[in-house]
Order: C-alpha cells, then structure tokens, then sequence
C-alpha cells in the first residue's frame, strides 16, 4: 500500500500477537472491535490522516499532536521534549513513572495542551521500558493544575474535625453560614492586596463570645444572622480574622445595657428638655408641639449613647406625665388638632395667644421660604455661562455673568447684619467673602437638575419639623 492510499484511507493499528512489535494495516471497512492499544510507529503516523485507538480520534488538524508525534520516539532522547540537547537524561523508576502517568491522565482533561501528544503517547504505554527524560521537562510536564473533585476531597480530609462535628447531620445543610463573613458579609476581602481567607467558627467558646456580644454591637447585619440559641459551628458559620478582631475591638467601648444605664440615659435625656422647656417656654413665652419636644428628646437619647431598641417603648404619654410631674402648673397643654395633636405653652399665656403664636412662627417660616424661592428664581434668570478647563482668575471675571443684587444683598445682611464695617479693609474683606458666597450658590444651582416640585417637597418636611425648638 503505497503512501497516497494510505492518505486516502482511514488506516487502523492492531496487534495481532501482544509481545511482538508487529503492525498489521487494516482495511478501513474491518471490525475493530477486537483493537488493543499499541505503540504507534512513526513510519506509519507519518502517512496517516486518522487514527483510531479504542474510539479516540487524533485529527492531524491538531498541531500540537502531531509536532509531538512526528518526533523521533528512540530511547536516546527525552520522551517529553523529543529532543537530546539539554540536561542528562534519566531512567524513570516507578515513583517518577506513576506520577508521569497521574500527570498525563489529568492532561488529557485539559481542552489545550502543548503536551497532549506525550499524554496520548504515555496513556497508551502499560509499561515504562526504557523511557528517559529531562528533569526541567518532567518537573514542567507534573505541574498540571488538578482537577476540583480531587482539590476538594483532599482538602476534606485534612480538614481537622471540631469537638461538636460529630453531632452535626450531613443532611442538615440549609441556612448553613459559610461561604461568606458573618460581619461583613462578604467572601472576597482583600487586605494589602492579598485574599483574606475565611476562617471557621470551631470552638465553643469562639461561638459563645459572638453570640453574647452581638446584642451590644451597632451591627444590625450581625444581629440579623446571630440569634440568642443559634449554633454557629453547626452553622458552620465563617468570618475574617480582621473584621472579627474589629468586631471585639468596638464591643469593648459599648457599656451593657442594663436597667440602670438605660435609667441614668432617660434622667440626663429628660433634664435637657428640661432647660429647653424652661428657657424656651416658660422664659421667652413661645409655644411648642408636644411632637417636637418628643422628637428632641428621641435624638438626644441616642446622642448620649442610647439606642433605638431601647427608646422605642417611649411614647409621648410618657414624656408628658414627667413634664407635668416638674413643672406643675407653671406650663399648659392644650390640643391644637387632631393631626398636629397637643402643644405646650406657659400657664399665664392664653390659649388664643399660644395659638397665635405658634402660627407666627409658621408665618416666619413662610417668610424664610419665599425669599429662598425669590433669590432661585432670579439664579435661575441668569444667563448661561460656561469657561474652559481649566481656567483662569481672568478667564472667570470675563465670562462670568452679573451676581444678582438681591442674592448679594441677601448674603451681606447674613454676614454683617444691618450695619456695613466701617473701615475699608474689613468692608473689602465682606465683599469678598459675599461675591464667593454668592457665585457658589448660583453655580451650584445652575448644575442641580431639581425642578420646583423637588424644593416645594422638601420645603414640606421643613415646615413640618420647624426649628430645633418648635
């Protein structure tokens, strides 16, 4: 069969007594059923192009297969590199010889791979004969990355087992806490440029510290996951050591809330609104919602170190009795409407009075809004100005359009009320500070892309909650 037949043809390799090196070429349309791996000849690779060993195919196509096959398979060359040159050659004994042969099978896994000719080549030997290598190409050709399955199973069997693992059902595996960091929540955190692995929560008594210090953290996502009885081993639960260090580091400045904290948090909380209700009322005879003296009292609960969990059984009913308890006759309480509800004032004021008094302070806060709206609406009548980047003081005073009289107005009476300095250095030194002040606010409002409604909203909740006072 000369070599354009064989090219031709599907050529197929059986050997037809096991100890011998005899090939026999089989007509293409033959049963292989009956085929057995052999070591193919490079006289015969050379012509074929196809080859079929026990149902794999070698396409020619491939030309990392068949620069490895076409190379000259004699016992004086390295069977990886096929070549002589380079380091001494070495014998493969059958500690070497079963790690090449692990190596070509987990190559052979591999979608690409320059040594996929060797894998074939090596898979087909049952045995090493007189096989040589180099060392830099054996070292090279081991370093195959291992598959998942066997990443994972030798990872298990290192893992170290827990003194409570053994009561943990295999079943069990919902609402299990690994994979990511119960502080942070997150499983990927880098630390100096470096992956941060988790750690587990393994010991009874690395689980107890965490459970009996979540309640006093200000980690609500913490609280969430970590429940009074929760187990977090058999969770399995996982954390980085950074942030369970930060954990700990902040526990030890939170004092445990106890009756008598909570107790000393509401005596101080109650003698501020004390003095507020005393200057503000009693002293200068304005009125103040019953909602707004609570509202100041929830902040400064949580300003002194109270939290929410333990201000949120306090309700208005309370604050009042105390209010009442203290001040006695020296203040009223009357109901302005059902939506607003009651508000207080001094008892030697009349309730018309009080009443007035608080639409006043409405009134002055109406007053503050339409200047606002005054001063947006002539900002927003400016022409549009624009200058190159970057620019120049120069660049500035030429393209930029005239400030507005009344929002220069506006902020002069804001810095130096109804009398201008006197002498001329601090008067230049004001004008300098309202044309800045004034320029901010105009380009500030020209790249706010808000609409009236936007501001009418708002002016809405500042109506609502007045002033710090009210």
């Amino acid at each position: 069969m000369d070599s354009d037949e064989i090219m031709n043809n599907h050529v197929y390799i059986k050997i037809e007594e096991p100890n011998t090196d005899f090939v026999k070429l089989l007509d293409p349309n033959e049963a292989v059923d009956n085929f057995t791996p052999a070591e193919i000849k490079p006289n015969i690779v050379e012509s074929c192009s196809e080859i079929k060993v026990e149902n794999h195919f070698i396409d020619e196509e491939d030309h990392h297969i068949k620069e490895d096959l076409e190379a000259e398979t004699t016992d004086e060359v390295c069977c990886i590199c096929k070549s002589e040159e380079g380091d001494p050659l070495k014998l493969f004994v059958p500690k070497t010889w079963g790690s090449f042969k692990s190596a070509a099978k987990s190559r052979c896994l591999l979608k690409k791979d320059r040594y996929r000719g060797t894998s074939i080549e090596v898979n087909l030997k049952q045995e090493m004969g007189s096989a040589k290598y180099h060392s830099k190409c054996y070292q090279n050709y081991t370093a195959v990355k291992r598959s998942s399955t066997d990443t994972q199973s030798k990872k298990a069997s290192r893992k170290l087992k827990t003194q409570r693992s053994c009561e943990v059902s295999s079943s069990n595996t919902t609402d299990l806490l690994k994979g990511f960091c119960i502080f942070c929540l997150v499983k990927r955190k880098t630390i100096k440029r470096k992956v941060e692995p988790l750690s587990d929560c393994n010991t009874p008594d690395g689980n107890k510290a965490i459970i009996d210090a979540a309640p006093r953290s200000k980690n609500e996502r913490l609280k969430a996951i970590v429940s009074p009885g929760i187990d977090l081993i058999a969770k399995e639960a996982q954390y980085h050591k950074s942030c369970h260090r930060k954990f700990f580091h902040e526990i030890k400045y939170v004092p445990k809330t106890s009756y008598s904290s909570i107790r000393y948090l509401h005596t101080t909380t109650f003698q501020a609104i004390s003095d507020i209700i005393e200057l503000q009322i009693i002293e200068r005879g304005r009125s103040m919602f019953c909602a707004s003296l609570l509202e100041l009292y929830r902040k400064e609960f949580l300003r002194i170190g109270g939290t929410k969990e333990d201000f949120k059984s306090y309700t208005i009913q309370n604050l009042m009795n105390k209010v009442k308890d203290k001040f006695g006759e020296r203040i009223s309480v009357s109901l302005y409407d059902q939506r607003k509800g009651n508000f207080l004032y001094k008892v030697d004021m009349s309730e018309v009075d009080a009443r007035e008094n608080l639409n006043d302070v409405q009134k002055h806060l109406q007053t503050i809004e339409s200047a606002a709206l005054s001063l947006r609406s002539a900002i927003l009548e400016m022409p549009e100005w624009g200058t190159q980047s970057p620019t120049t003081v120069e660049e500035l005073n030429a393209w930029s359009p005239e400030i507005p009289e009344e929002l220069l107005l506006f902020y002069k009476t804001l810095l130096c009320g109804i009398h201008e300095p006197s002498d001329i250095a601090n008067r230049e030194a004001i004008n300098r500070k309202v044309t800045a002040m004034a320029s901010d606010a105009a380009c500030c409002l020209r790249h706010i892309k808000r609409d009236c409604t936007a501001l009418e909203a708002h002016s809405n909740v500042i109506r609502n909650d007045n002033i710090d006072w009210l």
